[in-house]
């Protein structure tokens, strides 16, 4: 289990840089170039000489049914994942509109030729923690496999994603998703969940709103203007309210 290096504080202003924009209801977010190109090939040189256990023995007992894959040994990656949870729970645009407060380790899971993940909602409960959102990193991506696509939600309403290799796709837990049939190749992916201090969707989500207005009263009238004070303590508000680590 993984907390974060500092906690959030309450009276803590704005940066200069703006806040991501909020996603709306039932949108990933999206971070492309997460982890740079060598990090990438390293780490995937690692995984693919640790030894591999049954991908199922991370997944609920429904869901077992309906998933094929391989998981790297998780005490031949400790390190690995440690290092990618500090960095997920420290970055700037994770860390604004999903306020976490604590995160899983990752596994890491190996998809090759047949292997996928049916329609599926992840475990409420996962190592002790809440499930608020879960996060994808792809290790690998165009040219490594065929298939393999994320499919968020179900009917009309699906979003379907294969990114880039680098890049982490945070998403409520309680959304369905599955992996489509890998047709070829090898589609390695990092999964893990975290908990949010705001246990309500939609709470994240106008917080996350009122960041980004916040963020641009700052930049058209400065820290100091009553306006902005006034802003930012009804926002400190709300967190008060709706926050429980």
């Amino acid at each position: 289990m993984v907390r974060p290096s500092a906690p959030i504080e309450d009276g803590e202003p704005l940066t200069h840089a703006p806040p991501p924009a909020p996603a709306a209801p039932g949108e990933p977010l999206v971070i492309e170039a997460f982890l740079e190109s060598d990090l990438l090939a390293a780490l995937r040189a690692h995984l693919e000489r640790v030894p591999r256990i049954d991908g199922r023995v991370s997944a609920g007992a429904w869901a077992r049914s309906v998933k094929r894959c391989a998981m790297a040994d998780p005490r031949r990656v400790e390190s690995a994942g440690v290092g990618l949870s500090e960095r997920i729970m420290a970055h700037p645009a994770i860390a604004r509109p999903c306020l976490p407060v604590r995160a899983t380790r990752p596994v890491f899971l190996r998809y090759q030729e047949g292997d996928a993940y049916g329609l599926h909602e992840d475990n409420v409960l996962q190592a002790g923690l809440r499930a608020d959102l879960s996060y994808t990193l792809w290790i690998t991506g165009d040219g490594d496999f065929d298939g393999g696509e994320l499919v968020l939600g179900a009917g009309e309403g699906a979003r379907t994603l294969r990114p880039t290799a680098g890049t982490l796709v945070v998403y409520e837990s309680g959304s369905r998703h599955e992996v489509r049939p890998v047709r070829s190749g090898v589609r390695w992916v990092a999964v893990g969940w975290l908990q949010s201090a705001v246990r309500s969707a939609a709470d994240r989500r106008l917080l996350a709103r009122f960041a980004s207005a916040l963020h641009g009263v700052e930049r058209a009238r400065g820290l100091a203007d009553p306006s902005f004070v006034e802003l930012n303590a009804i926002r400190n508000e709300l967190l008060r309210r709706w926050a429980a680590p």
